[in-house]
């Protein structure tokens, strides 16, 4: 499965980070880029962070900062094509092709692509936010009053390009698509500049939304939309965080809303969240109560839970059809859900022809705790595994879930908790 980060702040900022390196803290910037940069096997990275320009995207005579990729040689290695570990696993380096003008992001949507892509907008730390004449926190500025940098690709453009490097793979693509500069407005507490973040955020969503109705389908593709936290406190006027709160006034279309913020950091206020396809239907399951206002919430380390569980489906379907004797189309398990569960779960699959179905779980040291057979006739069918409460000899803990048919063997990862 091929995979990628495209953000409008940095490309080594704490979320690409935190999806391709691992460090101590997330400011360590140079040491994430190269770890990014010359040790992932990720294949597309795109972002801000270039060492050569300003954030007016002005070239720079001087103060060169290569921070954000990592350091001069590797910034060097880039441009001569020679930088890049193996991405594939054959033990070959796969280096980057860079591209850093904004004709080549638009030029990167369409056609042939190279195997691994690394796009430095020609901007220091935001394509947009920090640009120049950035008005005082609270202004009523409104978006646009002062012109966009005209040489860097807007986030709409970064992921339609990511996306016709990323869908050559036969097996699919994951890629994280951050608006971090939506962020960064919002604790600079300059709404203007928020709005213009989140028009592109928007475009760029529209944009993918429209490539899978034409390229995909629901039935195979999950897009989720959401956030990390909320920053700035963005209320109405006269409030008075956090006891008092007022919503924001509507002035009418075209005016700015009567708002203030009452923070410069992130605030521990609910945020949206939003999923459609494949495997959405997971997250309901992970509902941990309701906010009188807001109704209901999940914890923000659900969403990886669920893309991990959705990916170990995928790989066991795949290792089916390479190492099973018999025709997978024969048996195609779908998604287990929930996941974690307590006390039931259910199996979803579909059978070419009736037959028996044996049903197994395995804990960690391989030892079958469970086994049953059943009788299904073919077509659409489901099985639930119900291990209830006290009554049940089954510790909670991570078991791997068997399913086998006429030869053909599916196996996942499942999590019991009692």
């Amino acid at each position: 499965m091929a995979t990628g980060v495209i953000t409008s702040v940095p490309i080594s900022h704490a979320t690409p980070a935190g999806f391709v390196a691992h460090n101590v803290s997330r400011s360590n910037y140079a040491a994430i880029a190269k770890q990014m940069i010359t040790q992932s096997a990720i294949d597309v990275i795109m972002g801000a962070g270039h060492p050569l320009y300003s954030n007016d995207g002005i070239k720079l005579s001087s103060g060169f900062n290569y921070n954000y990729v990592g350091d001069s040689s590797i910034w060097n290695g880039l441009i001569a094509g020679t930088v890049g570990g193996d991405a594939d696993g054959d033990n070959i380096a796969d280096p980057w092709t860079l591209i850093q003008d904004k004709g080549d992001f638009q030029k990167m949507a369409s056609g042939d692509a190279p195997k691994r892509v690394i796009g430095i907008a020609q901007v220091a730390t935001t394509l947009q936010e920090r640009r120049w004449l950035r008005p005082a926190g609270n202004s009523a500025e409104p978006p646009y009053k002062i012109p966009l940098n005209k040489n860097v690709p807007t986030l709409e453009m970064m992921a339609n390009a990511a996306i016709n490097v990323l869908d050559d793979d036969p097996d699919g693509f994951f890629l994280m698509i951050e608006g971090g500069a939506v962020d960064w407005a919002n604790e600079d507490n300059v709404l203007g500049r928020m709005i213009e973040e989140m028009d592109d955020f928007n475009n760029t969503f529209v944009s993918v939304f429209a490539w899978i109705e034409a390229h995909s389908n629901w039935d195979e593709t999950l897009l989720i939309v959401t956030g990390d936290h909320e920053s700035g406190y963005l209320w109405g006027t006269d409030s008075q965080a956090p006891a008092t709160w007022n919503p924001i006034v509507h002035n009418g279309a075209g005016r700015m809303p009567g708002f203030r913020y009452y923070s410069t950091d992130h605030s521990n206020s609910l945020i949206p969240f939003h999923a459609k396809g494949l495997g959405s239907d997971q997250f309901a399951s992970f509902v941990m109560a309701a906010d009188p206002a807001r109704g209901e919430y999940i914890d923000n380390i659900t969403i990886p839970r669920v893309i991990f569980s959705l990916l170990d489906d995928v790989h066991s379907v795949v290792e089916a059809a390479v190492h099973s004797p018999a025709q997978p189309s024969l048996f195609k398990v779908g998604h287990v859900y929930p996941n974690p569960f307590n006390p039931t779960t259910t199996i979803p699959f579909t059978l070419a022809r009736a037959g028996m179905v044996t049903v197994e779980m395995y804990d960690v040291l391989g030892r079958r705790v469970l086994q049953r057979e059943h009788y299904f006739p073919a077509g659409e069918q489901t099985v639930s595994l119900t291990l209830t409460g006290h009554q049940s000899p089954i510790a909670s803990g991570t078991y791997i879930l068997c399913l086998r048919y006429e030869g053909i063997q599916y196996t996942k990862k499942i999590a019991f908790l009692k």
